[in-house]
């Protein structure tokens, strides 16, 4: 059974009191923040803050103190992840199409490509503007190129779309320029599939510009709300240190 979509009043994800610990260090400590549906919501810290943990702590993938629950979704919501980055030699003979379609159909490529799932692929290469990447081995691609390709496999799906997106840093090692295209294109389809959009990033200015709520970390929970309230000098100051004066260039918080 399909999970009933959240609504943005009641959250799509409620984080109670979470804390991992990786052997006797603490990496997250009684984190507690609500995650609204529908929309964008970014986590930002130095490096080191714990926001890849936050990630994995949501999706189950480590052991964690406190509560992870769904209350927007009857069911179990279902999740698409993109990561940093995909580690692929460049003389790999793998295309797009058939990276996409390892996740798209059961069977082996070997016996066949369904044509439902190339369809499908289809779709969302061109949901990403990367219709013309299809036929193209993944090892020669651009980071951007190859991070829309991340972001089409994680939206794909043989029972339609994730309810829940969440992105570790996507834009990582792609220009500026290329880094606001990939947040833009991920607002169009946040508001586009009512999708439930986590976000980390380093970039407050995309930040600012497209996400509706902000978790701002640094192993503790610093500050969380709209962006316009919570990224302030006195927020930046407390997790990023003396140094903070470097992040806040360009900021211009979006009101909401």
């Amino acid at each position: 059974m399909m999970p009933e979509p959240a609504t943005e009043e009641i959250p799509a994800v409620r984080l109670a009191n979470i804390t991992v610990r990786l052997g006797n260090r603490v990496v997250l400590e009684d984190v507690t923040a609500d995650v609204p549906a529908g929309v964008i919501t970014a986590v930002i810290g130095p490096n080191g803050a714990g926001k890849t943990t936050l990630l994995k702590a949501i999706l189950g993938l480590v052991p964690y103190e406190g509560r992870v629950t769904f209350p927007g979704f009857k069911n179990r919501p279902s999740f698409g992840y993109v990561p940093q980055a995909l580690g692929v030699d460049e003389g790999s003979p793998l295309t797009v199409m058939d990276f996409l379609l390892l996740k798209l159909q059961r069977r082996p490529l070997w016996l066949g490509r369904r044509r439902s799932a190339r369809d499908e692929a289809r779709h969302q290469l061109g949901a990403m503007r990367a219709e013309n990447l299809a036929d193209r081995p993944l090892g020669v691609l651009s980071g951007g190129e190859r991070q829309r390709v991340l972001l089409a496999a994680a939206l794909a799906g043989r029972n339609g779309g994730p309810d829940i997106l969440l992105l570790d840093e996507p834009a990582s090692g792609i220009d500026a320029v290329g880094g606001e295209l990939f947040a833009a294109l991920l607002a169009e389809l946040t508001e586009e599939r009512g999708l439930t959009t986590v976000l980390v990033s380093h970039d407050l200015s995309v930040v600012s510009a497209h996400a509706r709520r902000v978790v701002c970390l640094n192993r503790r929970l610093m500050g969380v709300g709209c962006a316009s309230e919570t990224i302030s000098a006195e927020t930046i100051a407390a997790m990023y240190g003396r140094d903070s004066s470097l992040f806040l260039h360009d900021h211009h918080p979006k009101e909401g």
